[in-house]
């Protein structure tokens, strides 16, 4: 049986190799995208505000609108005021991008922003993280090499079940003064036992993008109802209204007189209704997708509901934060680094499996 698993466990690396590495080495890079990209556009993220005054929202928003001829369709607002605020627009005409331009303002200036530094090399990252850039093709590969890798893992930790039995000191360390296939057996199966949970929780997360079937059967076990999507238009073209921005004012108006505590929130209207809703992050929320949302009616000028992701069940949590425990920022920045070291090291996983294979190690 072991030496079976053995052949396995060889096959299966020597396929994956490269899509692995390329998964591990581009989620390495998303893991800490939105620190970088804030590092890197200070006019956006760090604009000097001290001794200046806003303009005023509604009317820096009409003229901007007026100049370029925009359709807002959501607003984005932080608290920091060292940081624009965002108008969400259509995609482009002409195109056949499907997503949403963004205009950053700096509410001081005026000045307008609409593309980030470093954007498209986390676009080109995530692509290839998604779908190695060629589309179905690329994403069944993707899903078929993070099925691979949870097999990798398990039959791992199988193979080295025995030295780890005998004596786990012995079996968890390093010479680092050892040299060739000595070597490169440690670095593989240490760190393969360190980040194993890692990497499966890891993989366990990544396939709820993969299959429709696997992502239905998480809503199922967490007893979270499946969202109805938004029907497809097919051939006719998709119809985007613009948000009343008289309306919108007193949306934001109304929710700043009722919360304070927040750090970022969207308001976008809701569809077939009159009622804005209002999509906002505490200034310490657990990750960046634990939003509390907030219905507001225009005519009733109140708040009409008030959902608080502190509130959710158990399911509904880990449904609704399935990117931050696919990158570890759901388990604190600590493990957040730990995943990133662990997505990063499948890159050291294949160069020292490959010298294994090469050399013929003996197990």
């Amino acid at each position: 049986m072991k030496k079976t698993w053995k052949k396995i466990h060889s096959m299966l690396g020597i396929v994956s190799v490269l899509f692995l590495s390329i998964i591990g080495i581009t989620g390495a890079f998303l893991s800490f995208e939105k620190d970088i990209t804030e590092f890197l556009n200070p006019k956006v993220y760090n604009i000097n505000y001290k001794n200046k005054t806003p303009i005023d929202k509604k009317l820096l928003i009409e003229k901007i609108q007026k100049e370029h001829n925009l359709k807002v369709l959501a607003i984005r607002v932080y608290s920091d005021p060292k940081k624009a605020f965002v108008l969400v627009t259509p995609p482009k005409e002409g195109t056949t991008s499907k997503k949403k331009v963004l205009y950053y303002i700096n509410p001081y200036t005026g000045e307008i922003t609409t593309s980030l530094n470093a954007r498209t090399f986390f676009l080109v990252n995530r692509y290839l993280h998604k779908d190695l850039m060629i589309g179905i093709i690329g994403k069944n590969i993707v899903a078929i090499s993070t099925i691979i890798l949870i097999i990798l893992s398990l039959s791992g930790l199988y193979l080295y079940y025995k030295p780890l039995k005998y004596n786990i000191k012995s079996a968890m360390r390093i010479n680092f003064l050892a040299k060739g296939k000595r070597l490169y057996y440690k670095l593989h199966t240490v760190f393969g036992i360190y980040f194993l949970l890692v990497f499966l929780i890891m993989s366990l997360s990544g396939l709820f993008w993969s299959y429709e079937w696997y992502k239905n059967a998480l809503y199922k076990l967490a007893d979270v109802q499946i969202p109805k999507f938004a029907h497809k238009t097919g051939n006719k073209k998709r119809v985007y209204n613009s948000l009343d921005l008289n309306k919108t004012m007193i949306v934001l108006d109304l929710f700043n007189k009722n919360i304070k505590d927040y750090e970022v929130l969207t308001i976008r209207k809701i569809r077939k209704s009159d009622n804005f809703l209002v999509s906002y992050l505490k200034k310490e929320s657990a990750h960046h997708k634990a939003f509390n949302t907030v219905t507001i009616s225009i005519e009733k000028n109140k708040i009409l509901n008030h959902k608080k992701y502190e509130d959710k069940r158990v399911g509904e949590k880990v449904i609704a934060s399935m990117l931050p425990i696919h990158s570890g920022e759901f388990f604190g920045l600590f493990f957040k680094i730990i995943f990133l070291i662990a997505s990063a090291s499948l890159l050291m996983f294949s160069i020292t499996g490959l010298l294994l294979f090469k050399k013929g190690r003996k197990w």
